[in-house]
């Protein structure tokens, strides 16, 4: 199963919390390709196939059982950045 399958399951399954509470998930927007290329030299490695479809359709998931995942570590650096 790839990750688009895994996350289709998901969003047709009713998730539920450690409380029993059903929750719901978000997807985060997709990138274009121009800037999941641009990421790929970010990181200084090519990016898998699978990945690439991955941030074709999504950059991460929002809500849900566990905290933000971000597959493209981005929202990560704005938590840690400071504007002066």
């Amino acid at each position: 199963m790839d990750p688009l399958e895994a996350i289709g399951g998901a969003q047709a399954t009713s998730l539920v919390d450690e409380d029993g509470d059903e929750v719901q998930f978000e997807l985060a927007p997709a990138l274009a390709p121009a800037d999941i290329e641009r990421l790929a030299e970010e990181v200084g490695v090519p990016l898998s196939r699978e990945l690439f479809a991955l941030l074709e359709h999504t950059t991460g998931i929002d809500g849900g059982p566990l905290p933000t995942i971000d597959f493209t570590g981005l929202r990560m650096n704005d938590h840690g950045s400071s504007s002066s």
